[in-house]
């Protein structure tokens, strides 16, 4: 009987330390996970970090430079099209696109593909994207920054990085973060 309540005891300490270490891991992952609500905006007195200007040739043909689009909110999102991610997060960058393009926000999307134009055109037409997509040269130095797809950028209207998304961005998260971007005061 000793035997055995020993043998409990033993595993009853044991369940009780499995348990501490996995409450100490969720706690080290959740502190490390990006958060995905607009309380992940830098405030202003941080954002010390400038997005690169860069200047990329458009599907259309045209060339859109980040610089023309200071005073306004933007969103840099890299992208691919084999990227199951980036492909689920279009259909609401795309309402967010049409939703706020009156107050001042933009999204442009950089396309990741090595192959370029030639695969990326015939995806963006048929999935009819309203905002400019972008396709880098080969040597894209912005680009090497860029660990994993999708990774976005979400920038003020003075073009300092407000927020990095890494992975899909949902839809609400993206339009509550543009809407308290573009509700913060725009120095001229």
């Amino acid at each position: 009987m000793a035997e055995k309540l020993a043998t409990e005891r033993t595993n009853l300490d044991f369940l009780l330390k499995l348990a501490c270490v996995a409450a100490v891991g969720v706690g080290i992952v959740w502190t490390f996970i990006p958060r995905t609500r607009a309380s992940g905006i830098r405030p202003v007195a941080q954002r010390v970090r400038k997005m690169p200007d860069f200047a990329l040739q458009a599907l259309d043909g045209k060339t859109w430079k980040l610089s023309e689009h200071r005073g306004q909110v933007v969103l840099v999102n890299f992208w691919a099209t084999w990227c199951p991610p980036c492909r689920a997060e279009m259909p609401g960058l795309a309402r967010v696109s049409r939703e706020l393009a009156a107050d001042h926000f933009v999204i442009a999307g950089i396309a990741m593909d090595d192959e370029g134009a030639a695969v990326v055109k015939p995806f963006a037409e048929r999935r009819s994207i309203p905002y400019p997509i972008l396709v880098p040269p080969a040597v894209f130095p912005l680009g090497n920054g860029v660990e994993s797809l999708p990774t976005s950028f979400l920038v003020d209207r003075e073009g300092r990085i407000a927020k990095v998304y890494v992975g899909e961005i949902s839809e609400a998260v993206l339009l509550a973060d543009a809407r308290a971007l573009l509700a913060e005061p725009h120095a001229s």
